[in-house]
């Protein structure tokens, strides 16, 4: 071809480059997509709108922190609902894994829109322990927007652990494979739990740093810190401080911040806390257990591991040392799941949260304590109230009454969900109001008109509200609330003096109790 031709054919190519379409770039896979094997489930939903919803995710080799869960549950009580993923037979596998990151995705959607359903703000705290806290980083792209409020991590390694790497690591998931772990056809957790400088990429095979979590969510960093005692004749002669909590130590437990792609900060104004859980340990049990471990640490070279702990120098008698008192000391990296005192620090956190956000534009009435609509079947028994059925169709029915003597409210529950449909102010008290406006007895319809003008109102003015009488239903977007009123001349109901008799209670949209019906 001449140069002549080849001219007028560059002009066309480069026409037909710049009127053609760009091809996209390929969506990032779903989580469901990316997850491998069955999708993770929930162990229950015994969940509420006024419960804030933690999810405890495990570490490297580690198993479903169900000790933990209980512990938080019987401090927390009605705060929290736990939750616990479990990842135990791929536990010895990378952060980033399609059995963990994708997957650990799924359930934290998942608990959150369980909270949805239940008219919560399906906002979800995490704790994480070790590797946990790196899975979570890795879950987050396919985590939307907004579901996860805090986390917590306990000893995560954000700068790697000394343990990591491919030396020691090994031999100890060569032994976990020999009882039921998978072994890693790739790189696997231990391998890339390589310490590492701040910013450093992993090794080669391990892929990219876990990603900064989004901003506007909140980190609170969690390192136990260990001081070995040496005493004699029950006396402390000195002190070893270890400045880990035997696996991981404080520097990388309090890493995030600095752990980025060459140590760039988080995004946005990334609100970043650092807590420390300090322990001693007997060095007197500490030698037994060093000797079982191998390490057996004695008085002669003390004052060599005392110099390689201030230059921060992992050489093998500081490495004994931290992984002997990582059995015995309370803040260890395994034994502080159940420490007291480290889960303290993760009840003084949740704690110090706002309750979740309940939509105050839900049409409800005030005057009767905690109960809302939000609350469940299994709420109420917890309550002592139980379920007196249906007068059609007995205690089987799809939608039952539960009631409690000596107490003036009632509640229709679906049965098939467990879900409160309506609340019933049975006994007619008088000292009930609205959120909304303030209605209550002797109210006027104007009023009520006034306080609900940007809601639907239902006006029954026919005798049409139940045993001839008349009513109001006032809907929002979470709910309706029923008014009767009191038996007036027509212009009283036109004019809005009508006075409001009493409320008669609260339901889901189609629900509202009636002076004939009860919400079901």
């Amino acid at each position: 071809m001449t140069t002549r031709m080849r001219k007028p054919m560059a002009y066309v190519l480069a026409l037909l480059l710049a009127v053609l379409p760009a091809v996209p770039a390929r969506a990032q896979p779903t989580a469901e997509e990316s997850c491998a094997g069955t999708p993770p489930t929930l162990e229950h939903t015994d969940l509420s709108a006024s419960r804030r919803p933690v999810v405890l995710v495990h570490g490297w080799a580690g198993e479903r922190m169900t000790e933990t869960a209980t512990i938080l549950q019987e401090k927390l009580g009605s705060r929290v609902s736990t939750f616990t993923f479990d990842y135990g037979p791929w536990s010895l596998h990378w952060a980033s894994n399609e059995h963990i990151a994708p997957c650990l995705a799924i359930y934290i959607t998942k608990v959150a829109k369980a909270h949805k359903d239940v008219r919560g703000d399906g906002k979800v705290v995490v704790v994480a322990h070790s590797m946990g806290g790196l899975a979570l980083r890795y879950a987050m792209s396919w985590i939307p927007a907004g579901t996860v409020l805090e986390v917590i991590t306990l000893g995560t390694p954000h700068l790697g652990s000394p343990w990591g790497g491919p030396d020691v690591a090994p031999l100890y998931e060569k032994a976990l494979t020999l009882l039921g772990k998978e072994k890693p056809p790739d790189a696997s957790g231990g391998h890339c739990l390589a310490w590492h400088e701040k910013g450093a990429p992993l090794l080669g095979d391990c892929g990219p740093l876990p990603p900064y979590l989004p901003a506007g969510v909140t980190v609170t960093q969690v390192a136990g810190d260990i001081t070995v005692d040496r005493s004699l004749f029950g006396f402390t002669m000195y002190s070893l401080p270890l400045s880990t909590d035997g696996i991981v130590p404080v520097t990388s437990a309090h890493g995030y911040a600095t752990s980025g792609d060459g140590g760039a900060s988080p995004p946005g104004r990334a609100t970043v806390r650092s807590r420390t859980q300090p322990c001693r340990a007997d060095f007197a049990k500490l030698h037994e257990t060093a000797a079982l471990a191998t390490f057996a640490p004695t008085v002669a070279f003390d004052y060599l591991t005392m110099q390689d702990l201030q230059r921060g120098s992992q050489t093998p008698t500081v490495m004994g040392l931290a992984f002997a008192a990582m059995f015995i000391a309370s803040c260890g990296h395994k034994k502080q799941l159940a420490d007291p005192k480290t889960t303290d620090q993760i009840v003084e956190v949740i704690k110090a949260m706002p309750p979740p956000f309940i939509d105050t534009s839900e049409v409800r009435f005030d005057g009767i304590g905690e109960f809302t609509l939000a609350l469940t079947a299994t709420d109420l028994r917890a309550r002592g109230y139980v379920n007196k059925g249906n007068q059609y169709q007995g205690q089987n029915a799809a939608c039952v009454r539960y009631a409690r003597e000596g107490q003036p409210l009632g509640f229709s529950v679906e049965s098939a969900s467990g879900r409160v449909l309506a609340i019933s102010n049975s006994a007619g008290v008088k000292a009930l109001h609205t959120q909304v406006g303030n209605i209550r007895v002797n109210s006027t319809l104007s009023e009520l008109r006034t306080a609900f003008a940007g809601h639907q109102i239902e006006e029954h003015l026919d005798h049409d509200f139940g045993q001839g009488s008349n009513g109001v239903i006032v809907n929002g977007p979470n709910g309706a609330i029923a008014f009767s009123l009191a038996d007036a001349p027509s212009a009283d109901y036109v004019s809005g003096r009508a006075a409001i008799t009493y409320l008669n209670g609260v339901g889901l949209r189609g629900h509202a109790p009636t002076s004939a019906e009860d919400g079901c």
